[in-house]
């Protein structure tokens, strides 16, 4: 996890082949903040759009944050 101007920033190990880096990364979100987390946008590229879903956008945000690397 790391920050950008953006948005953050999420590097997954599964490939970009059939739908499994946004399967790894839709799993991994909807893990770690606890919600249901849908692709809205950028199926085929590398800058994506998620659709948080249960939270308000201040605590997606917050949660969010909380996943970023100090390092």
């Amino acid at each position: 996890v790391s920050p950008r101007n953006r948005g953050p920033l999420f590097f997954v190990a599964a490939p970009p082949e059939d739908g499994k880096a946004n399967a790894a990364l839709l799993s991994f979100l909807s893990d770690r903040l606890g919600v249901g987390v849908s692709l809205a946008g950028g199926s085929a590229s590398r800058d994506k759009a998620v659709l948080i879903t249960g939270l308000d956008a201040d605590e997606a945000i917050r949660r969010l944050l909380a996943l970023e690397d100090p390092a």
